[in-house]
């Protein structure tokens, strides 16, 4: 080979040479940058991750410690709800009681007790306490028996005052404190007169009581009125109250309470009188009368001093006498010879009946007055009380004095029984202020004129309006009425 050739030769190898190297630099520069760019891709998405992994640690940081808080919190909670739900079962076991409720015109303690005045009342007490204690022997333990009598007690003793073995107000108001005092938390309630008072607290009290969780029971004596029977299907109807609930079985027991599903609770025949005293009308009879004080009181409840013996009918309240009033004969009997001076003085003591006159005359839907036997010696000495000595109507005839405190007349007078009688007499000549359309069963007041005689009204300053005299009045004098 020439020296011409070998040098092309040498050419042509270098330059494959320089083409093979500009390949391999192009491909380290090409490497170069690809590795530059996923760098920094990869820088990037490192940063990325760092940041993200920064706010998942701070994440994880809040959540950590809010869930210590909730921890906290909820062991906080469970605890106070521990200590609440503690708290109120010692509460529900604390204190557990039987509260009895008792309406005294439906159940009325027997006279061996109403009579013996505070002892009878704490006797009472105890045999109710006992009864009670015996019924629910197996559901009391340690549990108290509360029990709360409701009454109006001048009513119940306007109506015992009729029996046969008429009661005195002092004996049945001691026998009253006897009863309160004879348990510590027995109490005797005066409700005083008033349309369904005695209903309406007694049904309040009730409800106040089933509502209370520690009130195991409660008991209820009660009539079958419209308003009680009301009361008991409402409470029955709460499933939580029915089976706490029962009433007292009677004797007879009314259809009405049977009816209503309540549970009933015997208490032994011993308590209670089964009889009705002759004043006293039934449950049905009584919810449908109206006794509003105001609505029947006339004037000022004293007792009015009559200028003149004229004749006068009373009652006491409808009801109260409804025998016929015949003179009582003479009681002479040989007791202790303390009193044989006082029954031998009964003996000689004369009575009058003051009758209701013009039996042929009709004044209107209350009909006239009946009549009353008093003794004209106590009628007498009433009549001679004047002024500030006179005796409170409503007082003596209807039970305590509710206005005793600011009253003029004298509250601490103990009238006998013909006294009392008296003083009905004279308080008849003071009209009622609604006249015939009185529906006070215990109204005291006249409502028609009681100082009729032969026609002849015989009263000088007569309050009565024309239209309480008989048809035909002739009048002693010409007084102001209203027609």
């Amino acid at each position: 080979m020439s020296q011409g050739q070998e040098l092309i030769e040498f050419l042509r190898r270098f330059q494959e040479l320089q083409g093979q190297r500009d390949t391999t630099d192009n491909l380290i520069r090409d490497i170069l940058v690809h590795c530059d760019r996923v760098e920094t891709n990869l820088r990037l998405s490192n940063q990325k991750l760092v940041e993200e992994l920064r706010l998942c640690k701070l994440d994880l940081d809040d959540a950590t410690n809010s869930r210590r808080e909730l921890q906290l919190r909820l062991q906080t909670h469970e605890t106070k709800t521990e200590s609440l739900v503690r708290e109120n079962e010692e509460s529900k076991s604390r204190n557990p009681y039987v509260f009895v409720a008792i309406d005294s015109d439906a159940f009325i303690f027997r006279d061996r007790w109403t009579k013996q005045g505070v002892e009878g009342g704490r006797r009472a007490a105890q045999a109710l306490q006992n009864a009670v204690a015996h019924h629910f022997h197996d559901k009391l333990g340690q549990t108290e028996i509360v029990v709360k009598v409701i009454v109006d007690l001048g009513r119940l003793f306007r109506s015992l005052r009729t029996d046969e073995r008429p009661h005195s107000y002092a004996d049945l108001r001691d026998f009253a404190a006897g009863f309160a005092q004879g348990q510590a938390l027995f109490e005797f309630v005066d409700v005083g007169p008033g349309k369904d008072a005695a209903r309406f607290k007694l049904q309040e009290t009730a409800r106040w009581h089933l509502r209370n969780q520690n009130c195991q029971h409660a008991l209820l004596g009660i009539t079958h009125t419209p308003g009680y029977l009301a009361f008991l299907n409402e409470m029955l109807g709460d499933d939580e109250v029915r089976p706490r609930l029962s009433i007292m079985q009677s004797t007879p027991m009314a259809e009405e309470l049977v009816a209503t599903g309540a549970q009933l609770a015997d208490l032994g025949g011993g308590l209670f009188r089964v009889d009705k005293p002759p004043g006293r009308k039934s449950g049905a009879a009584a919810s449908r009368r109206s006794s509003s004080d105001s609505g029947a009181e006339g004037p000022e409840a004293s007792t009015t001093s009559a200028n003149t013996a004229s004749p006068s009918s009373m009652s006491y309240a409808n009801a109260i006498l409804t025998e016929k009033m015949a003179p009582p004969p003479p009681q002479v009997a040989t007791p202790a010879p303390a009193r044989s001076h006082m029954a031998a003085t009964r003996s000689r003591t004369q009575y009058q009946q003051f009758s209701a006159q013009q039996l042929d005359w009709n004044p209107g839907p209350r009909g006239l007055d009946e009549p009353i036997t008093v003794s004209l010696q106590a009628m007498e000495t009433i009549r001679k009380r004047k002024d500030h000595d006179k005796l409170c109507n409503n007082h003596f005839l209807r039970g305590p004095c509710t206005r005793r405190d600011v009253c003029l007349f004298v509250h601490n007078y103990k009238p006998n029984e013909d006294e009392i009688k008296a003083i009905a007499v004279l308080a008849r000549y003071n009209p009622c202020s609604s006249g015939q359309d009185c529906m006070q069963e215990d109204c005291i007041y006249g409502h028609n004129c009681p100082s009729m005689k032969d026609g002849v009204c015989c009263h000088p300053f007569c309050k009565f309006p024309e239209s309480a005299h008989p048809p035909r009045t002739r009048y002693k004098s010409i007084p102001t009425r209203a027609s």
